[in-house]
């Protein structure tokens, strides 16, 4: 007898079970007892027999074939049997009572069937299947309730609100009522609970969004969510420098971290999806293509100011350079100069001002004098100024 048939034999006995109770008034109790020990027994002997029937093919192909037709055969009818233990019918209260203990534990044992065949032929189940619904049912409860937990130590830890919101869009995704969870996806969901409440309790608090992030990453988390908050993330970051240049240093940053991080064997949140490495790393690499041609074409010379380009035409300042510096720090911090980026604007004063005592100022020299204004110097600076207001006074 092929092991297929010992499954239609075992949905023939409950199936019988089940019409049973349509049959008859009379007391169900021995012949539930007997259908419990017939399918009983053909559990055990399908047990027995599974591996004997899958390892005969002598080919991992027809193997697979085989293993994975007689999980998705256990799958549906054990879906069948959730479906028919909803519905409320219209036989006595007394009958469908019983006929509800008896589908429990007709659940138990092909279940049971089914965790044999994944932990006796891990290699050829299909992960990418759908659980049952009872265990789909277990699943949810059991990670709603750790996942409160993680909820909690966000709280508590100040993770960003919007980071927090990415982390449970898995769970929120699985609590869908018309949902599918696969295997694949409940193990992911999983792990992810885990990693994070592990996070959450070693790492310390300057670096929690951080680190949260790297392990995402690290657990190839490739959901759109995750994709659009990173992408905000490094943009945020960019935006907070005025200059091409330093835009372009903070992106090449980013693609050596994200390209330095290394997914876990075997876990991915969506596996029809680029993994969130390759995703991130493209994004980055067009941004800084965009920013490469647009920091190209902002250098090249106009040819209205090419005659003017050719001059070397410097500011010449009658002060020395620590004098320049601190009247330059003074602008800044008074708010009159607007530019945020000190760097940038050193540089350019380097490039584009001259005393009479240099003509070419240093951009190290420039920026030891900006952050290190002597007295004598400021005396002087205040000098420049009573100078300065006292020719206003008289014209």
């Amino acid at each position: 007898m092929s092991v297929e048939c010992e499954f239609k034999k075992i949905e023939l006995l409950i199936n019988c079970a089940i019409n049973s109770t349509t049959k008859t008034n009379g007391s169900l109790e021995a012949h539930f007892a007997r259908t419990r020990k017939a399918v009983a027994e053909e559990r055990s002997l399908i047990k027995k027999q599974l591996p004997i029937h899958a390892l005969s093919f002598g080919d991992k192909q027809q193997t697979e074939c085989f293993v994975q037709y007689h999980q998705h055969y256990l799958i549906t009818l054990i879906d069948e049997l959730f479906d028919l233990s909803q519905i409320k019918t219209k036989r006595s209260s007394k009958n469908e009572s019983s006929l509800r203990i008896e589908i429990f534990f007709f659940y138990d044992q092909l279940a049971d069937i089914l965790d044999f065949i994944r932990q006796r032929f891990p290699e050829y189940f299909n992960l990418k299947m759908k659980l049952p619904e009872p265990e789909k049912i277990k699943f949810l409860k059991e990670i709603n309730r750790k996942y409160s937990l993680v909820k909690s130590l966000f709280e508590n830890r100040s993770v960003s609100q919007t980071l927090a919101s990415v982390c449970s869009h898995p769970i929120a995704k699985a609590n869908d009522p018309h949902s599918i969870i696969t295997y694949e996806k409940a193990s992911f969901i999983e792990t992810l609970i885990q990693a994070l409440q592990q996070t959450m309790e070693t790492v310390i608090a300057e670096d929690i969004d951080d680190s949260i992030r790297s392990l995402l990453t690290h657990l190839d988390y490739n959901d759109e969510a995750y994709f659009r908050y990173h992408v905000d993330f490094i943009k945020s970051g960019i935006s907070e420098v005025e200059s091409l240049t330093d835009q372009l240093e903070r992106l090449a940053f980013h693609f050596k971290v994200v390209s330095q991080s290394h997914s876990k064997n075997g876990h991915i949140y969506e596996n029809t999806s680029p993994s969130i490495r390759e995703q991130l790393m493209d994004w980055i690499l067009e941004e800084i293509q965009y920013l490469e041609k647009k920091l190209q074409l902002s250098s090249t010379v106009s040819v209205k100011d090419e005659e003017f380009a050719k001059t070397d035409f410097k500011i010449e300042f009658d002060i020395s350079v620590s004098q320049l510096a601190c009247l330059i720090k003074v602008f800044i911090e008074a708010g009159i100069i607007q530019n945020k980026n000190i760097s940038e604007l050193i540089r350019f004063l380097s490039r584009f001002v001259k005393t009479k005592r240099s003509e070419n100022i240093s951009n190290e020299s420039f920026r030891i004098k900006y952050y290190n204004v002597e007295s004598g110097t400021k005396q002087s600076v205040r000098n420049l100024f009573h100078t300065a207001i006292s020719y206003i006074n008289s014209n």
